[in-house]
């Protein structure tokens, strides 16, 4: 394993790269957000999405609306706290393979429901006993997918092979993470990241995903045609690329184009699906921020636990550097991306008043 390295300046793509290749810009130029270069731009989109952002809230706030319910026991539902269940990983794995079948995807693509289950306990296993990055990490992001597919509105946007991919790569995003790889400078603004033997993680986590899909006794790609499996590639590349917070600014820029740029007429076409899909994976990733707080705060303690190597129970999230970081995070990178998320998907407004109230709970020490 490799020390802390420095990615490159990022190079904001032209509107002529995006047309071009779209979809790998992230993989190709690796970027790393730096923050003498690139500063202004950032807090551009920083502060439009956030203005964004805050005409809902001040709306729902004087429409007196109710936030969405504490705890459900739903799968599909924004306030499911998995890490309720993480002693029931039967169960857990069950209501993933529901979430495949409510799309008819096992049918569709001919997936055996036991060789499906199979995969998922392999992914299980790919996945290392950190406090974070772990397996639950990976349902928790797989069940908000869910969320938006059904809740959200995204499921009726995207094809079923859209969704068979979405599901695998969130399931996938994280394999084989070590644990405390990423963490967030809230005073610069900046992510610092590992590379595994020359390879950023999210390469390492799509080169498992590829090795597990298509493993001849447990993949469930034996069924796909050669062109499935070429687009399955690209979209999973993509999408694991748009998780790498060190891509993050590239990431805003890309989604801010997509939004700006793709006329509604385009919308069911490719480049417009993939946006989707790339948006979808990157809030699921970090969707810990916009659970109800007392799921958010557990997730909290889990990830302060692997940045610090402590255990979880010696972790204090009443402290005021875990708040200020909380209230970093949301201000600079969460609420933009959510408020982001919104714009394309109306009906995942609860995930912009939860990210609210839980920062102010954060400023007041939770």
């Amino acid at each position: 394993m490799k020390g802390i390295e420095k990615g490159p300046t990022v190079r904001i793509p032209t509107q002529e790269d995006l047309q071009r290749d779209p979809l790998l810009l992230f993989l190709r130029q690796k970027p790393a957000f730096d923050p003498d270069q690139d500063a202004a731009l950032f807090d551009r989109l920083v502060q439009d999405y956030t203005a964004v952002a805050d005409v809902y809230l001040a709306q729902r706030q004087d429409a007196r609306l109710d936030g969405p319910a504490s705890l459900s026991n739903e799968f599909n539902s924004l306030a499911f706290d998995t890490l309720r269940w993480a002693s029931n990983e039967e169960f857990l794995v069950e209501s993933v393979i529901k979430l495949f079948d409510h799309f008819k995807l096992l049918q569709q693509f001919r997936i055996d429901k036991e060789r499906l289950k199979a995969f998922i306990f392999a992914i299980k296993e790919h996945y290392h006993l950190v406090s974070y990055h772990n397996f639950l990490h990976a349902v928790d992001a797989t069940q908000f997918i869910g969320y938006l597919l059904i809740q959200g509105g995204l499921g009726a946007l995207l094809e079923p092979f859209d969704i068979l991919c979405l599901l695998l790569t969130a399931l996938g995003h994280d394999l084989g993470h070590p644990g405390a790889s990423t963490s967030f400078d809230g005073h610069l603004r900046v992510f610092t990241g590992q590379t595994v033997d020359g390879d950023t993680l999210e390469e390492c986590h799509l080169k498992l995903l590829l090795q597990l899909v298509q493993n001849k006794r447990i993949g469930i790609a034996s069924n796909w045609s050669l062109r499935q499996l070429s687009i399955f590639k690209q979209m999973a590349a993509a999408q694991i690329a748009a998780t790498d917070m060190n891509n993050h600014l590239v990431a805003l820029y890309y989604f801010d184009h997509s939004f700006q740029h793709i006329p509604s007429d385009k919308h069911g076409e490719l480049a417009y699906r993939r946006f989707l899909t790339q948006l979808a994976i990157k809030c699921a990733d970090i969707s810990n921020v916009v659970r109800p707080l007392q799921i958010s705060q557990k997730w909290t303690r889990a990830l302060s636990s692997e940045l610090h190597a402590t255990d979880a129970c010696e972790v204090d999230i009443t402290s005021k550097a875990i708040g200020n970081s909380q209230v970093a995070f949301i201000d600079y990178i969460a609420k933009p991306l959510f408020a982001a998320l919104y714009l394309t998907l109306p009906e995942t407004g609860d995930c912009l008043w939860n990210l609210q109230r839980n920062r102010d709970q954060w400023t007041l020490g939770s």
